[in-house]
């Protein structure tokens, strides 16, 4: 239950950014930003989150969310903007760096909600804690004098 509730978090929020981008803004169909969001959703939420997330940390996985989410922005952007170089780089990038932005605080609600619930430990965290033991006397075989005068 908590992984289709959080399916549907990823969901609603993906496509009220990437229509609030693609369709507002550079006026793409509705249909278009749902195909984009539901095939963005299942690519990055397999690679993204299920794999790349609990093997590595936050920042990994955000940057693997933003390579997947760049690159199929502008696979279904290809055809339907008629070729327009610069307007489908723009948009992809700024669509891409939008649902980047919502997949770092995502990972985080994920690493809380499922991956630290399931984290055990087989060691006692305080027996591998060690302490260096260090002294003030940098050059032993000078002397200090009390005094402020040299050192002899």
């Amino acid at each position: 239950m908590k992984r289709l509730v959080s399916v549907g978090i990823k969901g609603l929020a993906s496509f009220a950014i990437l229509y609030v981008i693609l369709g507002l803004v550079y006026n793409m169909s509705f249909g278009r930003v749902l195909l984009i969001t539901i095939v963005l959703g299942a690519i990055s939420y397999i690679i993204g989150d299920l794999i790349v997330l609990p093997k590595s940390n936050n920042v990994v996985a955000t940057a693997v969310d933003l390579g997947i989410a760049f690159s199929v922005i502008w696979g279904l952007n290809a055809y339907s903007l008629n070729y327009h170089n610069t307007l489908l780089y723009f948009s992809s990038l700024i669509g891409a760096l939008a649902i980047t932005v919502f997949e770092y605080f995502f990972h985080i609600y994920l690493l809380k909600a499922f991956i630290h619930e399931k984290q055990t430990y087989f060691y006692s965290p305080s027996r591998t804690r060690f302490q260096m033991e260090s002294s003030e006397e940098l050059h032993p075989e000078l002397k200090k004098n009390t005094s402020n005068d040299e050192i002899k």
